[in-house]
């Protein structure tokens, strides 16, 4: 079996501001939780879940089929996710509208292997998640508080990946990548 999901590799540069946004809010103390490793920051437009290893292949052919042109995206604000009311993840917002339309093709190619419920996708990326608060009203405070660099970038491709779930947290291999236009 394996662990799948479609997303977006980030740039360098990009990848470097968002490290440096999560080395600011560890500075800051405000939770316990765990930050994912620069090598693994991503925008998840799909996740697949458990697929038998037999199927990788042909997910992967299906994927080819999609043809969309590159598109420009920006930093935006940060935000968490909460279920049960308890924040579970901090995320720094990714303003592109026209991604809604590669998710579209996306999911239409990816139909067979997912569940009918799609959930709405909010284009982010995960700076921490977050295990305990202390005080989460001051933790919201210094969200808002906290600057963002609102760094532009071209998504050029999208990408196949595996997530591997180990004691160090998640691994991330690229089965296939698939150029936009």
């Amino acid at each position: 079996m394996a662990r799948l999901f479609v997303g977006i590799e980030l740039p360098q540069t990009l990848s470097a501001v968002i490290t440096d946004l999560q080395k600011t809010l560890h500075k800051q103390d405000l939770f316990v939780g765990t930050y994912p490793t620069e090598d693994t920051h991503h925008i998840t437009l799909a996740f697949l879940g458990e697929i038998e290893d037999k199927q990788v292949p042909l997910i992967a052919e299906a994927l080819e089929k999609i043809h969309a042109p590159q598109l420009h995206a920006r930093l935006d604000r940060l935000h968490t996710f909460s279920s049960d009311q308890r924040m579970r993840e901090i995320y720094c917002a990714v303003h592109c509208p026209a991604l809604a339309d590669l998710v579209n093709q996306i999911n239409r190619c990816l139909q067979p292997w997912t569940i009918s419920e799609q959930r709405p996708v909010i284009a982010h990326i995960t700076l921490a998640r977050v295990n305990s608060i202390q005080d989460q009203r001051q933790l919201i405070h210094a969200l808002e508080a906290l600057p963002i660099p609102h760094t532009g970038f071209i998504i050029n491709a999208f990408c196949l990946k595996q997530s591997t779930i180990t004691t160090e947290g998640a691994r991330h291999t690229t089965l296939q990548s698939y150029a936009l236009e």
